[in-house]
This record gives structure tokens, sequence and C-alpha cells, in this order.
């Protein structure tokens, strides 16, 4: 498999400052009304593919290429597969959308849940992609029947929603050291 698309190498965290007292802000001047003005909610994106269907043959493909690395098959053999894998690659790549959730206090969601209850929702499930539903801030046009269509076709892809939406409503990984990211590189 060529280094572009089996890339084993993982991406170096960036360097954190150092802190010391000396950057904190001092506690007699620092204005905590304008911090608190200033705090937004928690967002956290999720990328959801269409074609997860070829996630199969990506796998077999990958796999066939490691076996004929190792079986010393022709390079014109291996270049084929690997032209193919890099295809489907590009492929799965290009059905991607990211799709972020702002989070929301326990309270917001209970009252949505109680109201969707009211409304005779009785799948808890259902009501689960109604609350994802009204966190989405992006893409727009996202209602509880296309997440449930989602959910039907690829529950994996919705669970992903419902995790990230959950990481937003509780501030899960929220740090400036941008760790939880990617590399530098770019999927598209």
């Amino acid at each position: 498999m060529t280094d572009e698309l089996l890339s084993d190498t993982a991406p170096t965290a960036p360097e954190t400052p150092e802190v010391t007292l000396e950057d904190a802000p001092d506690p007699k001047t620092f204005d905590f009304a304008a911090f608190v003005a200033g705090i937004r909610p928690t967002r956290r994106a999720v990328t959801i593919y269409s074609r997860g269907d070829l996630a199969a043959e990506r796998d077999l493909l990958a796999a066939r290429i490691s076996e004929s690395q190792d079986a010393q098959r022709p390079a014109k053999e291996r270049a084929a597969m690997q032209k193919r894998l890099k295809e489907i690659t590009e492929e799965i790549t290009a059905s991607a959308i990211d799709v972020v959730v702002e989070g929301r206090s326990s309270e917001w969601v209970s009252k949505l849940n109680q109201a969707l209850v009211k409304d005779g929702v009785d799948d808890a499930t259902v009501r689960g992609s109604h609350i994802i539903a009204e966190q989405v801030v992006q893409p727009e046009g996202v209602t509880a029947e296309l997440l449930e269509q989602i959910r039907k076709v690829s529950e994996p892809q919705w669970v992903a929603l419902s995790q990230a939406t959950t990481s937003a409503n509780n501030g899960q990984g929220v740090t400036p050291d941008f760790s939880r990211g990617r590399s530098a590189t770019s999927r598209r």
C-alpha cells in the first residue's frame, strides 16, 4: 500500500506553552463578568459518510495488497489494487459531511424530552433524534426524520452524531492543547 494511504505516523501534538503563576490574571483586576459574558456553548463536530458501504471493499483491498507484498507478487498487480484502493478512499472521502452540534443544558434536554413524551413520541431513540436535530447548527435542514433515516440505514453514523451531542452537552474534551484534533493535513 502506498505511504499516502497507510500512514501510520501519529500526528505530533503541538508544544504546550509553559504557563507559570506570573502568567495568570491578577485576581484583583480580573473582570470575571467580562469573562462570563464571553462564554459560548460547547460545540462538537463529527464527520459522517454516506458511502460506508465501500468500507468493506477498502478493507479487502488493503488486506490483498498486504498479502501480495508478503507473497512478493508482481508490482503491476499491486499497482492496480493500489489504484482501486485510492479510488475507493477518494469516493468515501467525497461522501463525507461535517456535522456541528451545540451543547445544551441538562435542563433544556430534559424539558425537550418531556415535551416529546407529552406529544406522544414514545420511543426514546426517536426522541434522541429530535434532541440531536435541535442541537445541529451545521448543516442546515437536519430534522429528526432525516436522522431516523440515517439510524435505520447506518446506525453507527447516528451513534457518532449522538456521541458528539452528548460530548457537547457535557463539555467533554474542551482543552486548548488541540490534542484531540487531526493532523494538519486536510482529508478533503
